[in-house]
């Protein structure tokens, strides 16, 4: 099947990925598997891996409504017992269950220019896929096929943009990357936008706007009726990301050159929130009025920090090294420790301190202890190896959680209260940060301070915590244990394990004088793909041999 040139938009060569890749290889999953519930794919770019950082896919698939992430594969060597989920590595045992078990696709090829934005940095086929992928879609059974959704953040914001990529890359594909022609806008929605503008966070401005579009037959009028809906059933969240796919660059505008549309939240029919990278060539983009909307803002890794008087809703922003020029409108924001300890402005009300590797929530704590207006404090880091105690102030929260690349919370996170229940859930799928080790490190964080009279959990669409779930963290934390505002499921059956074809007996000789052992070499097959995957671990072949040998010798000659 020919698909677009692989110099369009990474956003246009996803889009024609998930629809004419993923969506035919899942659906071929859950009609020869019944059995399984979800699936989980996850995209990984090998740095060391080819000359093109190839970026591979990796399935995990569950009976539960979500698969764990990260996985763990049943291995008798490596003496781990398994989640009762399967994946790529540990699914299949005879060749024809290869075919559904992993996703073929061109990881030379247009997979590199359309998923490397949501891998992470410095990734290696030396890890494991836990460490080396990235969860980016979730398929889920339904009654009338299955749901697919988008789990996994845009990780690299410049590389999801269409004029970028890294050059050497399309140097080696003899082209180079599309350039950007838009569209402009009719001159005559200004007065709409900037009536919705001057009231940002009111609903009736941008309706008038969506019947004048509509008027019009411009399928953004019918996004932003659709986005405002009181009734947003399945049928009108499967048209809005329909026409999100089919639409998303062309809406963004002049702002597709630094806002990665694959991060992109259109949630009330414009602009909301994004993911954007700012360069020199770039940061008058700033000044569009396209920014008036948008309410939240995470600066990619490698991005220059740009405001402007444009940008009137903004009331979150995530990346900022300092405060310098932070719009008067902003109350809440993630920062670098460093950034705190030179100082917060006044109107922050909500902090989240993102720790780097060597640093601590102690020390977190201690650098917010000087700034009297913030109300909820979020902690931030990958792992939690602190012991430090905290004194909160009087009505002072503290969040503790997982921090993605994406500038965003990711994995467990935990409320606590100055007293009373403290509240787990879970944000996003990470590899470290959604473990249930990582899960109990928070937990013992609370329960060394006390105060705590309870442990509610907060179910979400990625998380339905089972009737295990809270027996377990019953067990665990000595605490009653409650699931908000619903009963918890009921537990299922983990999937069964592949039935692997045994290896043929090796043939093997004595010598009946020096009692040496010899491997007779016999005719085989023809080598195929398939065959040369491993079906058994190498020690268990070195075991079979060394039992001969054993048998061999005590037979005597």
């Amino acid at each position: 099947m020919t698909g677009p040139a692989i110099t369009s938009s990474p956003f246009a060569l996803r889009q024609w990925s998930i629809e004419h890749e993923v969506r035919p290889h899942l659906a071929k999953v859950f009609e020869k598997k019944p059995e399984i519930q979800s699936v989980l794919m996850c995209v990984g770019q090998y740095w060391a891996d080819e000359a093109d950082d190839a970026v591979h896919s990796h399935l995990v698939f569950s009976s539960r409504p979500t698969p764990r992430w990260p996985h763990e594969c049943e291995d008798t060597y490596l003496e781990t017992r398994g989640d009762g989920d399967l994946c790529s590595s540990c699914a299949w045992g005879s060749d024809e269950e290869l075919e559904f078990t992993w996703l073929s696709w061109d990881s030379n090829g247009s997979a590199i220019r359309a998923w490397q934005a949501l891998c992470i940095e410095g990734a290696s086929q030396e890890e494991s896929p836990n460490d080396s992928y990235t969860p980016v879609l979730l398929a889920r059974r339904t009654e009338d096929g299955f749901s697919l959704d988008v789990v996994g953040p845009v990780m690299r914001p410049w590389l999801d943009l269409p004029q970028t990529a890294y050059p050497e890359w399309f140097e080696r594909q003899g082209t180079k990357a599309t350039e950007v022609h838009l569209e402009a806008r009719d001159a005559a929605e200004l007065p709409f936008r900037e009536a919705i503008a001057q009231a940002p966070f009111d609903d009736g401005p941008r309706l008038v706007f969506a019947d004048w579009l509509q008027q019009r037959q411009d399928p953004l009028g019918e996004f932003i009726s659709l986005s405002l809906s009181k009734q947003r059933t399945d049928e009108v969240e499967r048209r809005r990301q329909e026409l999100l796919a089919r639409h998303t660059e062309a809406w963004l505008g002049p702002l597709v050159r630094v806002v990665a549309p694959g991060s992109a939240d259109f949630s009330r029919g414009l602009l909301t929130s994004a993911s954007v990278h700012f360069d020199a060539s770039t940061r008058e983009l700033a000044n569009d009025s396209l920014f008036s909307t948008v309410e939240t803002l995470r600066f990619g890794a490698t991005s220059e920090v740009v405001f402007s008087p444009t940008m009137t809703a903004l009331k979150s922003v995530a990346g900022v090294r300092s405060f310098e020029s932070l719009p008067a409108s902003v109350e809440e924001v993630a920062c670098s420790l460093e950034a705190v300890r030179r100082g917060v402005p006044a109107r922050v009300r909500r902090l989240t301190i993102v720790c780097g590797a060597d640093q601590d929530e102690g020390q977190a704590i201690e650098a917010a202890r000087s700034v009297r207006t913030v109300e909820r404090l979020s902690i931030a880091r990958g792992s939690f190896e602190t012991n430090a105690q905290v004194e909160l102030r009087d009505g002072m929260g503290l969040d503790l959680g997982g921090w993605s690349p994406a500038q965003m919370p990711t994995g467990w996170w935990l409320h606590v209260p100055r007293e009373g229940a403290a509240t787990l859930e879970l944000r996003g799928l990470s590899s470290s940060s959604s473990s249930t080790s990582f899960r109990d490190h928070l937990l013992a964080q609370v329960l060394e301070r006390g105060g705590v009279s309870a442990l509610r959990l907060r179910p979400n669409d990625l998380w339905k915590p089972s009737r295990a779930d809270v027996e377990g963290l019953e067990a665990r934390t000595k605490l009653p244990v409650e699931v908000e505002a619903a009963a918890p499921i009921d537990d299922v059956p983990p999937l069964p394990p592949p039935k692997r074809e045994a290896p043929a007996p090796m043939p093997v000789r004595v010598d009946p004088v020096t009692r040496s052992v010899h491997l007779e070499v016999v005719d085989s097959a023809p080598i195929t793909a398939a065959s040369r995957l491993p079906r058994f671990p190498l020690f268990v072949l070195i075991v079979g041999v060394l039992g001969l040998i054993a048998r061999a010798c005590a037979a005597g000659p």
